[in-house]
């Protein structure tokens, strides 16, 4: 699923990254990389940016290319859920 489909609170995986190559830079310069766990602590509406936590860092992420970005959910068990 995309990122921006993701419910606030979700802890996410990280699948895939912007096919944009200067979102794809700009999205690897903020610590996103492929694997990573990703969690969604808010939303600003009308397709505002979305807030992430990732390595213990708070992100400001805007909502095209939080769009561009594709996730899996983390089971609480801590195993990867489709």
């Amino acid at each position: 699923m995309r990122l921006t489909d993701a419910q606030t609170g979700a802890q996410l995986t990280l699948q895939g990254l912007p096919v944009d190559p200067v979102a794809e830079g700009q999205v690897r310069s903020l610590g996103l990389l492929p694997g990573g766990a990703v969690h969604l602590l808010r939303r600003a509406p009308f397709h505002g940016p979305l807030l992430l936590e990732v390595d213990g860092r708070i992100i400001a992420l805007g909502w095209k290319i939080a769009s561009g970005l594709e996730v899996a959910l983390i089971a609480a068990s801590g195993s990867e859920a489709d």
